[in-house]
């Protein structure tokens, strides 16, 4: 096994009885350890029970776009971060160009820059 990959949406096929499918939770990454998940966790943790929480997607359920760009993911992230880069580095091209501290338009693009860095943080932080 070289990663964790889509086992969480495609689940976990391995030849070991010890392995059971559950479920598929209906949210995000953190949606298992909502509230309303806890008691058949704790369930599962102390006695082994292996009773079904609430709201469960099967695998049918799943959206097929999501799988597809969760497997894809390994090989977009490293084109996203180049593409990335390449977008930093023509803007720090495009701040610098024609360099001088008496230019007007280096310290417009400059204040432009950081406005858009500081928008774009929080917008981020908010969520």
């Amino acid at each position: 096994m070289k990663d964790i990959g889509t086992g969480g949406f495609d689940g976990f096929y391995f030849d070991d009885d010890r392995t059971q499918e559950v479920c598929y939770y209906n949210g995000g990454h953190g949606e298992p350890l909502d509230q309303e998940n806890h008691t058949s966790i704790l369930a599962f943790i102390l006695d082994g029970d292996r009773s079904y929480p609430p709201n469960l997607l099967t695998i049918e359920q799943v959206s097929a776009k999501f799988k597809l760009i969760s497997r894809m993911a390994p090989y977009l992230a490293p084109l996203l971060l180049l593409l990335a880069l390449c977008i930093v580095f023509l803007w720090i091209w495009w701040i610098l160009q024609g360099f001088a501290w008496d230019s007007l338009a280096f310290w417009l693009k400059l204040i432009i820059s950081v406005a858009i860095v500081y928008f774009a943080y929080a917008i981020a932080k908010t969520g």
